[in-house]
């Protein structure tokens, strides 16, 4: 039976520096229906392109101190290693269940990055460029290839939280609520129209750790739904510019680690370590 180009799976590209949170968003786009996962890049860049993990984990230490390395160490690293034998697959895992192809690099915009996105486009085809905690920025030469369109996945109130660290960013300033936001990529980070927001309530008695995992889980409904009601039947994208003043915030210092209290806590570990979503 034949069956016409709109009924076919929408192809997406999935850009991310792998984490549990990075995985939920996975898991919810293998399981939707309407869309299919051609590929994914993987980025290797901890904080500097043609760096080294040693030396930009040093730099880490010596900036936001050896409390925000263990807890960034643990959701990347540690989930990487243990999670998927009894909770939610790391992003290669996945990948590997599910037969997707993997480019890592630690620079998505050299020859070996776009010859990888281009080859994983189908011709003639929409096709959707989604990161989510993606650490490099996209270059112009990506984001105008033809028959691509180009969303970023933000946890953080835009445009008052852009930048590394969004969530603890917000509860650093005591914010009542924590945001996650789809917008478009623009040359700039978190600089794009926004798509579609949601919104949780904080909790002062849980981790930054807690904050954003419900701000995934809450945000891959949100962009699960975007997908199929509006990506997979290639209706226009509404978007209206981000309202308010702009902030971006760097790697956090020892002093506004210290500030937030618990990053973690032993109720995260069960999560981290048994938690199927």
């Amino acid at each position: 039976m034949a069956f016409s180009m709109s009924r076919l799976k929408k192809p997406i590209i999935f850009c991310c520096r792998p984490s549990i949170y990075a995985s939920i968003l996975l898991r919810r786009l293998l399981a939707n229906d309407a869309v299919t996962v051609n590929a994914i890049v993987i980025s290797t860049r901890f904080r500097r392109i043609n760096s080294n993990l040693f030396y930009d984990s040093i730099s880490v230490i010596r900036h936001s101190g050896w409390r925000y390395f263990f807890y960034l160490a643990t959701i990347t690293e540690l989930h990487a290693l243990v999670g998927g034998f009894f909770g939610l697959p790391s992003v290669k895992q996945l990948a590997k269940r599910y037969s997707v192809p993997v480019c890592a690099t630690d620079d998505v915009n050299s020859l070996k990055g776009l010859n990888f996105i281009r080859s994983s486009m189908l011709p003639g085809q929409a096709n959707l460029l989604l990161s989510a905690m993606f650490n490099q920025k996209i270059s112009a030469k990506i984001l105008q290839l033809p028959h691509l369109t180009s969303v970023n996945f933000h946890p953080g109130l835009l445009p008052k939280f852009r930048g590394v660290d969004p969530v603890l960013a917000s509860l650093q300033h005591k914010e009542l609520h924590c945001h996650v936001f789809l917008h478009q990529t623009s040359n700039a980070f978190d600089e794009g129209e926004v798509i579609a927001s949601q919104r949780i309530d904080t909790d002062n008695h849980r981790s930054v750790f807690w904050h954003q995992y419900r701000l995934f889980d809450v945000g891959a409904n949100m962009v699960s739904e975007w997908l199929k009601t509006v990506w997979a039947k290639d209706l226009p994208i509404n978007v209206h510019p981000q309202l308010g003043e702009a902030s971006y915030y760097t790697w956090p210092s020892k002093a506004d680690v210290k500030s937030i209290g618990r990053l973690f806590d032993g109720r995260d570990l069960r999560t981290l370590l048994f938690d199927r979503q």
